[in-house]
């Protein structure tokens, strides 16, 4: 198939769903990526991008509340890719954002792979919130297809869609060796967390751990929205290319997710579970209906006082990792990104034929 990938952040921002479908897909299909040009060029870690991706620079969204600008934006981009449809004869657009979706409405094939719950990014009262929330309304009306990365979006929205299914997230690492337990009881152990640092990281719940365990530390690796709180066991790495995360989350002793459960982290599925589970250390999540499906791999906390029980197991070798080899391997074929692009053209080619 002709496909032409409408990606709102940059390809060189750290490696998320888009990108590694966007890399699946193009094993198979002819493709074109084109993604917005992200002006936090501290922020990006990828140094090239494949050849068949371009940038270009969107309308920023914090500026779409001029209300001309949105449109001229909207039109210029609509008209680029009706011009690159003429030559390309896409079969579909997949646009991964609301405020993309303008420049692909005019295409019978607009199929929206919706993975976040957009407007809540935004606080309630504010312009981008409301902005969002009726474009997004439009695209799921829109839309041939609605993907959607969760149960909770696709409950919370499908009555809004013509048609819809499921794409999970996944991952693209093997299995990796297991660090063994140290039994020297004054070597900390290393936690380790990758991902977005914004408003929904608990910092306060690490810290408290922290005053409670003293054979810990803190690893996280990502860029930080926030400002973060300095602590001599908290480290914090920033933005690293993903292979070189990778590499670093082989010292771990364990992994964490400390999310607050809003809004939007009700619908998340969370990609860094799947490659939390290939290291085959003990992995400790906040417990919200979404993650319920990883039980066999994770430890859940629901309260400040079961996370400290669980790290203060790990500080004394009490939390062996879950899952059996045999179940681990299984779960990791099934969720690997190769079965969901599959999963996506399947659904999509199911779609367009009716």
């Amino acid at each position: 198939m002709r496909i032409l990938y409408l990606i709102h952040t940059d390809w060189c921002w750290i490696k998320q769903r888009s990108q590694f479908l966007a890399e699946e897909l193009a094993k198979k299909n002819d493709i074109f990526v084109v993604t917005k040009f992200s002006p936090r060029r501290t922020n990006l870690v990828v140094s090239k991008r494949p050849s068949y991706c371009i940038s270009l620079p969107f309308l920023p969204f914090q500026i779409r509340s001029l209300r001309v600008l949105a449109r001229i934006d909207e039109v210029i981009f609509a008209s680029i890719f009706k011009r690159w449809n003429v030559i390309r004869q896409f079969d579909l657009i997949i646009v991964t954002h609301p405020l993309l979706a303008r420049y692909a409405m005019w295409h019978a094939n607009m199929i929206y792979d919706l993975h976040d719950d957009n407007a809540n990014f935004y606080p309630v009262e504010s312009f981008l919130h409301e902005y969002i929330r009726k474009r997004n309304k439009e695209a799921l009306h829109k839309a041939r297809l609605v993907v959607f990365s969760s149960s909770y979006l696709q409950t919370k929205f499908t009555a809004e869609t013509q048609c819809s299914t499921i794409v999970r997230n996944g991952h693209n690492i093997s299995l990796r060796p297991k660090k063994s337990f140290s039994p020297t009881p004054d070597i900390a152990k290393k936690i380790f967390y990758f991902g977005t640092v914004s408003s929904w990281f608990d910092q306060r719940l690490l810290l408290h751990s922290l005053e409670r365990a003293i054979r810990v530390e803190y690893h996280v690796i990502g860029p930080i929205d926030i400002s973060r709180v300095a602590h001599k066991r908290i480290k914090w790495y920033g933005p690293l290319p993903h292979l070189t995360m990778l590499n670093l989350c082989s010292d771990a002793d364990a992994f964490v997710m400390p999310f607050r459960i809003t809004p939007l982290i009700k619908g998340v599925d969370p990609v860094k579970l799947y490659e939390y589970i290939a290291f085959g250390q003990p992995i400790i999540t906040m417990y919200y209906s979404e993650v319920a499906r990883f039980a066999p791999f994770v430890y859940f906390y629901h309260n400040v006082d079961e996370y400290h029980t669980l790290i203060k197991r790990l500080e004394v070798n009490d939390l062996p990792p879950k899952g059996e080899k045999k179940q681990v391997e299984d779960f990791l074929h099934n969720s690997s990104w190769s079965v969901r692009a599959r999963e996506m053209i399947d659904g999509i080619r199911k779609r367009i034929q009716q």
